[in-house]
């Protein structure tokens, strides 16, 4: 009854915990998600109206430079002022050769200033005191009284500036090209002066308001929104059919700066988005109903909440299954571990498979911790024996009397040739060579550390062999900072520089090292005969029996070169290292070590 009770406990604490778990996480997510979508959404249709308000605005604001730029070009068009001059002055007394030349001059200057832009229709020049010149749809002399137009004291009144008035149809134009007759004009109408700052008449360019206005008219919006334009003077430019005393004050918002209004006349909340334009004045301004803009993300929320929702079910099911799987295994192995005493570590834990990875790997290493149990000791303690071995040999390899014999000949040489300043840096190598083997603070030392020391060695050997001998360190800085076994770089290079001496000079021990982006690799090279055969074949199978059974050799002084630097190794990577022994096809040995980069 206790075991029973006991498995329904563990299952409810493991279905309530993973339930728990998977609805925090889950209902978490959903809502970090769903809140980023709604703002990203949100962005992204803001960022999308506004790029449309002010695609508008730059192109309406194009059409307009360009009309501006024509009628600016007549006020500073000297020739064509003369010519308007003499042809009003003098078109009362002018024959009938007199007024074709006169006029066909006029609309060879005209047609110079306009040239083949499109984007003007029609060029009128008044005459304050009687008719106009047109050129464009409609081409020729016109008895317009100039003071009748509805612009005409405005345009006086911005003294040469360019006034814009209301769009408006011109039956004349519309009947010269064969246009629809109700088709809107809008106008750019400025004065234009004398020498003497007099006035002389006005400028009128005109073009089609579907042209000027036709990013307006057609925004290309997947949104339903409204566009309207105002003038520089505040005025409704775009669209003329809108009642001034029934159309919300949107300009007040967008100098307000304002995001979102209340539209008093269709009761609806609207966002509103604006550009002016620097170079006329106008205001562009787009306006959308928050409806349209706030349905599709609801909608596409709302899918949201539905995923959620099966969501819920998906984990209650999962934690279901998990808990009722792991429950009676759990309790297996909790009733085997709480029996377990001292006498019974040899006891196996029975136990079918639960076809659970885990719980069966756990399964397996409860059997296997048993028996690892007293290896893994004995282990531990070679492993420790044998690291003091390792640290005593290099020490010795390091301070053979050969090695101190052959320094102080050398500098024995060099005191009965007067070298003071050479004998004074060998000692000084010799005394920093000494002081860092001798050094056991800690088995490890960084790789530039190891890269002095290899330098001093091989300089006190150049001393000895003079010209015979050289050598280059060639590593990349970003791995200086790597720790390695101590000494295990000069172990290489000593080992190189006893086998190369033994055939003819010049000798050259060459380092390298090469980091990646997971691994590094220090490669020691040198230009003697290379590896015999026998002894990679010897090396390899001692690496071999460390491989498969995971004991380490006994180290012996005459052996430690190459197995010794490997065993070093082994005990601080395991088998997650690189070492390759082998002889270059052009002759030499190579030893390459390597590691991952921590």
């Amino acid at each position: 009854m206790m075991k029973s009770k006991s498995n329904r406990s563990i299952q409810k604490i493991l279905l309530s915990t993973y339930l728990n778990l998977m609805l925090v996480i889950l209902l978490s997510v959903s809502f970090v998600f769903t809140a980023m979508e709604y703002v990203t959404m949100r962005k992204n249709t803001t960022e999308s109206l506004q790029q449309i308000c002010d695609t508008i605005s730059q192109d309406v604001e194009n059409q307009l430079e360009l009309m501006n730029i024509t009628s600016v070009n007549v006020l500073y068009s000297t020739q064509l002022k003369d010519t308007f001059a003499s042809y009003f002055s003098r078109r009362g007394s002018m024959d009938g050769q007199e007024k074709v030349s006169a006029e066909s001059s006029m609309n060879n200057l005209l047609y110079s200033i306009r040239g083949a832009n499109s984007n003007v229709r029609q060029i009128i020049l008044y005459d304050l005191e009687e008719g106009c010149y047109c050129m464009g749809n409609y081409t020729g002399y016109q008895n317009t009284r100039v003071w009748e137009k509805s612009w005409y004291e405005d345009t006086m009144a911005m003294d040469g500036h360019a006034f814009y008035p209301p769009s408006e149809s011109d039956l004349l134009l519309s009947y010269s090209t064969g246009t629809r007759p109700d088709r809107l004009y809008t106008s750019i109408c400025r004065v234009f002066f004398d020498n003497f700052h007099r006035p002389m008449g006005i400028v009128e360019v005109m073009q089609y308001q579907d042209i000027a206005f036709s990013q307006a008219i057609e925004p290309g919006s997947s949104y339903e929104i409204q566009v309207y334009i105002y003038d520089n003077l505040g005025n409704l430019a775009y669209p003329l059919d809108q009642d001034p005393g029934q159309t919300f004050d949107y300009l007040r918002a967008a100098d307000t700066h304002t995001e979102s209004v209340q539209n008093s006349f269709t009761g609806s909340r609207e966002y509103v988005y604006y550009s002016r334009m620097a170079k006329c004045g106008f205001t562009t301004i787009v306006t959308i109903d928050r409806r349209q803009v706030l349905i599709p993300i609801f909608r596409y929320l709302s899918g949201m909440l539905l995923i959620l929702l099966i969501g819920c079910v998906c984990c209650y099911f999962i934690a279901w299954k998990l808990s009722l799987r792991l429950s009676a295994p759990l309790t297996h192995m909790y009733d085997y571990l709480n029996d377990l005493d001292f006498q019974d570590k040899w006891k196996r834990l029975h136990m079918p498979d639960s076809h659970i990875v885990e719980i069966d790997k756990l399964r397996d290493s409860v059997n296997e911790f048993q028996e690892r149990q007293i290896h893994s000791l004995q282990a531990l303690m070679l492993l420790k024996e044998q690291e003091l071995q390792a640290q005593m040999l290099a020490l010795q390899s390091q301070t053979n009397p050969h090695f101190l014999y052959n320094a102080l000949a050398t500098i024995n040489a060099m005191a009965e040739e007067g070298m003071t300043e050479g004998i004074s840096q060998m000692c000084l190598d010799m005394t920093e060579i000494l002081r860092y083997i001798s050094s056991n603070k800690r088995p490890l030392s960084t790789l530039e550390e190891e890269l002095e020391h290899c330098d001093r060695y091989l300089n006190c050997l150049k001393i000895r062999f003079g010209s015979s001998l050289s050598y280059s360190i060639d590593v990349e800085d970003k791995m200086l900072e790597l720790e390695l076994p101590k000494l295990s770089i000069q172990l290489l290079v000593e080992n190189a520089v006893k086998y190369t001496t033994k055939a003819a000079p010049p000798w050259h021990i060459s380092i390298r090292g090469v980091q990646g982006e997971s691994t590094w690799i220090i490669e020691v090279r040198d230009n003697g005969p290379g590896f015999s055969p026998e002894a990679l074949e010897n090396l390899q199978e001692k690496i071999r029996e460390v491989n498969i059974h995971g004991l380490l050799p006994r180290l012996e002084l005459d052996g430690l070169g190459m197995m010794n630097i490997y065993v070093r190794y082994y005990m601080l990577y395991k088998t997650a290292f690189i070492f390759d022994v082998g002889t270059m096809p052009s002759g030499g040995a190579s030893v390459t070590i390597g590691g991952k980069v921590i």
